[in-house]
């Protein structure tokens, strides 16, 4: 109220207001405020935005009403100041979050104001995006780009270029686990999963997180597009488990099956160690998927061979995975055969059959 500061000239108050009393009269329709309702907690508005300081951001919503925005509701991003996101003049909507606030306009402490929020708008456009990207919903796109915040024990905090918080975890980091250098950095991901009922909520533990996303699926799946079956390509050991081994090429890590490895009775720790350079063969690849699958069995020029003889496995290596491929393409050929007949068959007897597909112990093609 202007008339409680009855000690300063018109000229002082209006500069501390910010308009004249002609303005005000004007706007307010002759104080009577007769086509502008009070807005409520909860409510949207609209507004402008009339100055900013080190503190937040002043929204004019109208009939000379001010609204507050505090530095952190001015975006769902971290900002260290509201010019940061916002701009004297901005047209805006924001959320009433609280009202008689105290008043941030200086000179009027007495006063009182209401506190808004755009944080809440953003949240919402934000989620919709991830919620359109997992529908695949037309012009989305899967794999998307987040900035990694901090790296914790049990994997890397990301944020979206819309502002909401994710988790990579360790196993969907790929070669990048524990790497300190991408923090600060951005990273190609895809959505892993999504529960909004937990957004909004601070995390700490890895069950807490709105959004977990998969590094992994991104790096193979830029992999499969640069591999292809039949080749023999160069590798790295990085991890030893009992029935996995895992390894990486050109900077991505893939796991190889035990069943992948070799075709005698053995432990993979007693064959490989880590760290160690050796060559695999490409089985297959899917670049939809991101799935590599990775063979050392492919590369013994008979069974077992990597127990005795590893070193000359990958001395003939591309010689024995030559010959594999070809093997391996007839009896693709083969089955291709073999299921047309037996479609042909049932359509012929109007019956039914079972049509097998190889197991993963087959050696219809080894040697």
């Amino acid at each position: 109220d202007l008339h409680s500061f009855p000690t300063r000239r018109s000229s002082d108050l209006e500069s501390i207001a910010g308009f004249t009393y002609e303005d005000f009269v004007k706007e307010t329709e002759g104080n009577t405020f007769a086509s502008w309702e009070m807005p409520q907690e909860g409510d949207i508005v609209s507004g402008k935005v009339a100055g900013l300081n080190e503190d937040g951001a002043f929204i004019e919503i109208g009939a000379k009403t001010w609204g507050f925005i505090p530095t952190k509701l001015c975006s769902l991003s971290p900002v260290a100041a509201a010019s940061e996101v916002l701009s004297v003049g901005d047209e805006i909507e924001a959320k009433v979050v609280k009202l008689k606030a105290t008043s941030m306009i200086p000179g009027d402490p007495a006063a009182s104001q209401m506190l808004l929020s755009v944080v809440e708008l953003q949240s919402e456009s934000a989620w919709a995006e991830i919620e359109a990207i997992l529908r695949a919903d037309e012009g989305t796109e899967l794999i998307q780009e987040v900035t990694v915040r901090s790296l914790k024990p049990f994997g890397a905090i990301v944020q979206t270029k819309s502002g909401l918080e994710g988790l990579v975890p360790n196993s969907f980091l790929a070669d990048k686990a524990g790497d300190t250098s991408i923090v600060g950095r951005p990273l190609m991901v895809e959505i892993q999963s999504a529960r909004r009922e937990l957004s909004g909520q601070q995390a700490f533990r890895p069950a807490d997180f709105a959004i977990v996303f998969n590094h992994r699926n991104v790096a193979t799946k830029e992999l499969a597009q640069q591999i292809q079956e039949g080749q023999v390509v160069e590798a790295k050991v990085v991890d030893l488990q009992s029935e996995r081994m895992d390894v990486t090429i050109e900077g991505v890590r893939c796991s190889m099956r035990k069943v992948d490895i070799s075709s005698k009775a053995f432990e993979i720790a007693d064959l490989f160690e880590i760290g160690e350079d050796i060559k695999v063969y490409v089985l297959s690849t899917s670049a939809a998927s991101g799935e590599v699958r990775l063979s050392t069995r492919a590369l013994e020029f008979k069974q077992g061979a990597l127990q005795k003889s590893k070193a000359e496995v990958f001395e003939r290596a591309e010689e024995t995975a030559a010959k594999y491929f070809k093997r391996a393409q007839k009896a693709k050929k083969d089955k291709f055969s073999e299921v047309e007949k037996a479609l042909g068959d049932l359509k012929a007897s109007g019956g039914s059959t079972d049509i097998l597909g190889d197991s993963d112990d087959d050696d219809s093609v080894g040697f």
